[in-house]
C-alpha cells in the first residue's frame, strides 16, 4: 500500500496526515455448483444403413453436478478523514486463496490487487 500510494505522489508522515489508511481481511469459505447436461453428440438413430432412411435423433447423457470448494480473501482498505474520523474512499478486492503458493506468489498477487484497487485512487 505505501508503495502505491508513493507512486501516485503521496507521502506517509507522523503528523497532520491529509488522511488516514485503513485495511480489512476477510477469508470465507466458498462454494461454486454447476449443472451441465452432456451431450455427447451422436448416439443410436442417427445414421445410414444399407437402405435405411436418415433417422434424426439423440442420446443425452444424465446431467452431472459439479462442487467446487475453496477459500476466498476480501482485502477493503479505507481511507478516512484525520479530522472527523469519515470515510473518505473505499476500495476493495476479492480472489481465491491457495495455502499452497509461496510467498512471492501470494507477495505479487496481493500487489496486483492494490494496484488494481487504486486505479481510482484519489477520487476526482
Amino acid at each position: 500500500m505505501d508503495a502505491e500510494l508513493a507512486a501516485r505522489g503521496f507521502r506517509k508522515v507522523s503528523s497532520n496526515p491529509d488522511f488516514l489508511v485503513a485495511y480489512h481481511v476477510s477469508l470465507d469459505k466458498r462454494r461454486s455448483v454447476q449443472t451441465l447436461n452432456n451431450y455427447y453428440g451422436y448416439g443410436p438413430g442417427w445414421g445410414y444403413g444399407y437402405g435405411a432412411a436418415y433417422r434424426p435423433g439423440y442420446w443425452a447423457g444424465a446431467p452431472e453436478t459439479y462442487v467446487y470448494e475453496y477459500e476466498e480473501g476480501t482485502l477493503i482498505v479505507d481511507i478516512v478523514d484525520p479530522r472527523n474520523k469519515e470515510l473518505m474512499w473505499r476500495g476493495s478486492a476479492q480472489d481465491e486463496v491457495h495455502f499452497t503458493s509461496t510467498p512471492e506468489k501470494e507477495e505479487t498477487q496481493l500487489k496486483e490487487a492494490v494496484q488494481r484497487m487504486l486505479e481510482n485512487f484519489p477520487p476526482g
